[in-house]
C-alpha cells in the first residue's frame, strides 16, 4: 500500500507542475491517482477479510469492501459525500442524460479523486516542500513564458499570441484563466515573504522555521521568493483581468489580517500595483474597475470626482456583458430550482434563454445553481464553509511559520479565487477547476499534519 501511496504522491506532483503547462498531462496523471487508490482499498478490504476470525457471508464481504472505500476523515468528507450526491441525482434527473453522465465521470469524480488523494498521501513535511518548490518552479517556466509573450509577441509554451490590446495569456486560453491562476501563485508567494518578515522580528527562532524549509539560509530564501513574486506580479498586471485583480486585492486583505505584526505590507502592496499597473488597464483596455468604457464616461460627464459620476459608471457596470449572462442563469434557476438543469448542461439549455453570446454563466455559482439546483449550491457553500474552519483552526493551533505561512498563503488564493468565479469561469476550466480542488486537498492535507503533531 505504501507503493500506491508512493505513485499517488508522484501523480499529485506532476499535477502540481504540469497544470498550467500542459491540461492533457493532468487528464492522463489522474489515472494514476485514481487507480492507486482502488488498488490499495481494495487491498485493505481483501486484508480485512483474510483476518477476520469468524466466517464471513458474502454481505458482510461486500460491506467490508464497500467500507474500506470510505476516504480518510477530513472536514470536506460529509459535505463532499453530499456534494456528490446531489449531482448524482442532478444526473438522474438531466434535461440531457448523456451530457450529465459525462461531466458527473468526467470532471466530478476526477476532481473529488484529486482531493482525496492529497488528503490521503500528503502526510509529511518533505511532501509539501516538495508541492511548494514544484508549484514555484512551474510558475516561473509559465510565467517567463508571459514575458516572452509581451515582448516578442509569442509565448514558447503552445505558441500562443499576446492579445492586440496588450493582454498576455502565456500558455492559458485567455487572460482571465492567467490571472485565476495568477491569484494563487502571488498571493502564495507574498504569505511566504510575510512568514519570513515576521520570523526576523522575533528575538528567538523556532524550530522547523521558514528559512530552513528548503535547506537554504533565510536571505537566499527571501530573496529568490521575492524574484519570483516580482515576475509573477508583473504578468499579473499585464494581464489586466479586474477580475484576478480584485481577487488578489481581498487575497491581500485576508494577509492583512492574519500577520498582523506586518499588516502593511499587503497593503502597500495593493497600492503600489494600482498606482503602477491601474493607469495601464486605462490606456490598454479602456476600463477601469467600475467602467466598461472610460472614454465616453470621461467626455459624458466631466465631473470626474463627483459621487454622483461614480453611482451612475456602477448603475451602468455591465462587466463586459455579464450581467446578461448572469440573468440568463437567473432564468434557468426560476425553471429549474431544485436539481437544476443536469450537471454539465448549462452550455446545452443556455441557448434557449439566450439574451448574450457565450456558453457560460461567467458566474460559477448561478451556473452552478443553474445545473445542480439551489441545493447543489447549497451544499458547495457547506465545502467553502468546512473548508475556512477547518484550515483556520489549524492556522490558530500551528506556531510553525513554514506551515503557518502555506495555510494561510492557501486560504489568501483561495479567497481570490473564489472572487473571481463571481465573475468568471474558474470552476468550469481544466486548469483552474483541477488547481481548485488540489489547493483545498492541500491545505486541509496539512491542517491533518498539524492536528496529527499536536496529539
Amino acid at each position: 500500500m505504501a507503493l500506491c501511496d508512493q505513485v499517488i504522491r508522484f501523480a499529485l506532483y506532476g499535477m502540481m507542475f504540469f497544470l498550467p503547462i500542459g491540461p492533457a498531462w493532468v487528464e492522463s496523471l489522474t489515472a494514476f491517482v485514481i487507480l492507486p487508490y482502488y488498488i490499495k482499498r481494495g487491498i485493505l478490504a481483501y486484508q480485512t477479510i483474510q483476518n477476520s476470525k469468524t466466517p464471513l457471508s458474502l454481505f458482510a464481504k461486500i460491506k467490508i469492501y464497500l467500507t474500506s472505500h470510505i476516504p480518510q476523515a477530513n472536514p470536506l468528507r460529509r459535505p463532499m459525500g453530499f456534494f456528490v450526491l446531489i449531482c448524482f441525482l442532478s444526473v438522474i434527473f438531466s434535461q440531457y442524460p448523456h451530457q450529465s453522465w459525462s461531466g458527473f465521470f468526467g470532471k466530478l469524480l476526477q476532481a473529488v479523486y484529486i482531493y482525496f488523494g492529497v488528503i490521503e498521501t500528503m502526510n509529511k513535511r518533505c511532501h509539501f516542500q516538495k508541492a511548494i518548490g514544484l508549484f514555484l518552479l512551474s510558475s516561473i517556466v509559465v510565467n517567463v513564458s508571459g514575458v516572452c509573450q509581451m515582448v516578442v509577441g509569442r509565448g514558447f509554451i503552445r505558441g500562443h499570441l499576446a492579445g492586440a490590446d496588450g493582454r498576455i495569456i502565456s500558455s492559458f486560453d485567455q487572460a482571465n484563466d492567467y490571472g485565476g491562476y495568477l491569484i494563487m501563485v502571488v498571493l502564495m508567494l507574498l504569505a511566504l515573504l510575510l512568514g519570513s518578515f515576521e520570523k526576523s522580528l522575533e528575538s528567538k527562532p523556532k524550530s522547523g522555521c521558514l528559512d530552513k524549509c528548503f535547506d537554504l539560509e533565510r536571505i537566499p530564501v527571501m530573496l529568490a521568493i521575492l524574484g519570483i513574486l516580482i515576475l509573477a506580479v508583473f504578468c499579473l498586471g499585464y494581464t489586466f483581468s479586474r477580475g484576478a485583480w480584485v481577487g488578489v486585492f481581498l487575497g491581500c486583505l485576508y494577509l492583512s489580517w492574519q500577520y498582523r505584526r506586518v499588516f502593511y505590507v499587503p497593503i502597500v502592496f495593493v497600492l503600489l500595483f494600482a498606482f503602477v499597473f491601474g493607469p495601464k488597464l486605462v490606456s490598454k483596455r479602456n476600463v477601469s474597475l467600475i467602467s466598461d468604457n472610460v472614454r465616453v464616461s470621461s467626455t459624458s460627464a466631466p465631473e470626474k470626482e463627483s459621487l454622483l459620476l461614480v453611482v451612475q459608471e456602477l448603475k451602468s457596470f455591465s462587466g463586459m456583458g455579464r450581467r446578461m449572462f448572469w440573468q440568463e442563469a437567473i432564468n434557468i434557476i426560476k425553471d429549474y430550482p431544485v436539481l437544476g438543469t443536469g450537471l454539465n448542461t448549462y452550455a446545452k439549455v443556455a441557448p434557449k434563454y439566450k439574451i448574450n453570446w457565450g456558453g457560460y454563466a461567467h458566474n460559477c455559482y448561478l451556473q452552478m445553481a443553474a445545473e445542480i439546483g439551489l441545493l447543489g449550491l447549497g451544499i458547495f457553500i457547506w465545502i467553502m464553509t468546512a473548508l475556512y474552519w477547518g484550515a483556520g483552526r489549524a492556522i490558530a493551533m500551528t506556531e510553525d511559520p513554514f506551515y503557518r505561512a502555506v495555510l494561510t498563503g492557501g486560504l489568501a488564493g483561495l479567497t481570490g479565487l473564489f472572487f473571481q468565479s463571481f465573475v468568471d469561469t474558474d470552476f468550469y476550466t481544466i486548469q483552474l477547476g483541477n488547481l481548485l480542488w488540489l489547493m483545498m486537498g492541500w491545505v486541509l492535507a496539512l491542517g491533518n499534519l498539524i492536528l496529527r503533531d499536536r496529539s
